[in-house]
């Protein structure tokens, strides 16, 4: 019993670091060759937009297109590296990956089958 309270407070104390790791998360998207860089947090909202005065020189239509794909790509790095920092807590905690799909149905399927032969 002891041993599964010790293995439980591990878990939990890795789970913690991990919160911990994620709110410090900060993604970062570049787009324009450079020229306009947006960072995103944690939770994947813009916490700022850098915009270099060259890339005024792009028409409004393009400047908007510019600066949208910097967002996006901030916060697609975001949720990598929260992502990250999950599957890297799920695995040192043990918690084992959830049951896809394809899983599931070839065990009922497989269980299907068998209560089939035995009829």
């Amino acid at each position: 019993m002891e041993q599964v309270i010790g293995q439980t407070e591990t878990a939990l104390n890795r789970l913690r670091q991990a919160k911990h790791l994620i709110g410090e998360v900060r993604g970062t998207g570049e787009a324009a060759q450079g020229l306009i860089c947006a960072t995103a947090d944690s939770s994947g909202s813009l916490t700022g937009v850098d915009i270099n005065p060259r890339a005024l020189r792009l028409s409004v239509a393009a400047l908007g297109d510019e600066i949208t794909e910097a967002i996006r790509l901030a916060q697609q790095d975001t949720s990598r590296r929260t992502g990250e920092i999950i599957e890297d807590a799920a695995a040192s905690a043990g918690i084992p990956q959830p049951l896809d799909e394809t899983f599931v149905r070839e065990r009922i399927e497989l269980a299907a089958s068998n209560m089939y032969r035995q009829s």
